[in-house]
């Protein structure tokens, strides 16, 4: 019987997403910039600290990956634009001054909802916004499938 609950399980939001930006992280590391990125790096800032998707050795380049196919919702944005006011406070430390701060997007939908105040602080503090292209099809229909199970969980839970 368990064998048959873990053929049926379905994989959640979080672990395709997390698939999602492995496969970003390993195309761009086939890119000269981004060979030394990596992964679960600590900046301080503050008496605090955050722990960005990639950082390259030497933090020339700082970035966040967004795997969500499709246009962005409410609470998405706000997570893009954390990532923004995130990056602006870093690079207002000495040692990170001149690195190059960027967030890639998995589709070009998800990044054409970046617009307004949010355009212009990633703008103003030298943010890049990218489509990184190439996602493998079946990692899209995984993120396809995965963002619906989350919108109809959510949409369970206002019931």
């Amino acid at each position: 019987m368990a064998k048959k609950k873990n053929r049926d399980r379905h994989l959640s939001l979080s672990e395709v997403q997390n698939s999602a930006e492995a496969w970003v992280l390993g195309s761009l590391r086939q890119v000269t910039g981004y060979k030394t990125l990596e992964s679960d790096v600590q900046i301080p800032i503050g008496d605090a600290f955050c722990r960005p998707d990639g950082v390259t050795r030497g933090s020339s380049r700082i970035i966040e990956i967004y795997a969500r196919v499709g246009t962005l919702k409410g609470s998405q944005k706000k997570k893009v634009a954390t990532d923004i006011l995130k990056f602006a406070a870093i690079q207002q430390q000495e040692e990170f001054a001149k690195s190059k701060f960027e967030i890639f997007f998995v589709d070009k939908a998800a990044l054409a909802s970046v617009t307004g105040w949010m355009k212009e602080a990633a703008s103003r503090f030298g943010v890049a916004l990218t489509v990184i292209d190439g996602l493998p099809k079946e990692r899209r229909d995984q993120l396809l499938v995965a963002q619906g199970e989350q919108a109809e969980g959510m949409k369970q839970k206002k019931k």
